[in-house]
């Protein structure tokens, strides 16, 4: 099975290792190995884990990477399968192993094309992600930083985000994301979420990579209002909004607000009556070939 495995996922050649033991926590499959391990699940999906550089293993078939901060280790990861439901089972599992509870970790998920030459329809669907597979994420390392830059998400998927009973380090990067038609809303159903809670969220960054993405998932001016009205947030990061929107962050009752903003948006004027409510406020100015720090 292995050397069939290794000829339908991946063009590279690997050493493929089982597990003999369930661990209880992430640092037991990569503490005492080499700094590359790549593991075969019984759902024959592959698991391949890179200690401090990144790993460029072009998939075959599908394929999530990711990226897991545990204390002062960084590991780049990728997991591959022949459907999204296996790479979606395998991920659950090993996302969810416990890491502890001092110990600063950060998990980015990163299902977009990230491989030279690869193919779109080797990207793994984040929306193969049930509502029970990430709630079962989200609660096993509940202080546990959260970046999704992923291809597709869902309205559940959304509202699972907004609602979990304890504060979030949630990082949402839009610049290719998108939620599919049936589910696309503006961010209307996770701001509607956002709004029953009474218990604190946390700290919530929407960002992009580059200042001029054409990034399909957006937060209409109207949610973005709902958004910054607000008052759950300790710290609320935004990056490049609508122009017409582009004074609403301002207002945002966040403890602390992390805001880029586009040059080309404002005016010295527009600054003159501004209200600015956050009692802390990192700003900057995007112009196209310079930024002015704020």
């Amino acid at each position: 099975m292995q050397k069939r495995l290794r000829a339908e996922l991946l063009t590279e050649p690997v050493d493929l290792y089982t597990i003999l033991r369930e661990p209880d926590h992430l640092s037991e499959i990569y503490e005492g190995q080499n700094d590359f391990l790549s593991i075969l699940c019984d759902n024959e999906t592959i698991i391949c884990l890179k200690r401090g550089l990144a790993l460029y293993l072009t998939p075959k078939k599908r394929c999530i990477s990711f990226h897991i901060y545990n204390g002062d280790t960084l590991l780049y990861d990728a997991i591959y399968g022949k459907e999204d439901a296996a790479v979606a089972e395998t991920a659950t599992w090993l996302w969810s192993l416990k890491v502890p509870k001092d110990v600063k970790t950060a998990l980015h998920v990163n299902s977009v094309a990230v491989y030279s030459g690869m193919e779109e329809s080797r990207e793994f669907d984040f929306a193969a992600i049930g509502p029970e597979q990430l709630i079962r994420i989200l609660e096993s390392n509940p202080t546990r930083m959260l970046q999704l830059q992923v291809a597709t998400w869902t309205s559940e998927q959304a509202r699972i985000l907004a609602t979990r009973p304890f504060p979030l380090k949630l990082t949402i990067n839009y610049e290719h994301m998108y939620m599919s038609e049936e589910d696309k809303d503006d961010g209307t159903i996770f701001i509607d979420a956002l709004e029953q809670r009474q218990s604190t969220f946390g700290s919530l960054l929407l960002d992009v990579d580059t200042l001029h993405s054409n990034g399909f998932f957006s937060i209409s001016s109207i949610n973005l209002d709902r958004l910054a009205k607000l008052t759950i947030f300790d710290k609320l990061a935004v990056a490049y909004p609508r122009q017409e929107s582009v004074l609403v962050p301002f207002a945002a009752k966040a403890h602390e607000l992390d805001y880029k903003i586009n040059a080309q948006y404002v005016e010295p004027s527009d600054f003159e009556s501004l209200e600015i409510v956050t009692t802390k406020l990192d700003l900057t100015f995007f112009e196209r070939d310079m930024d002015i720090m704020g």
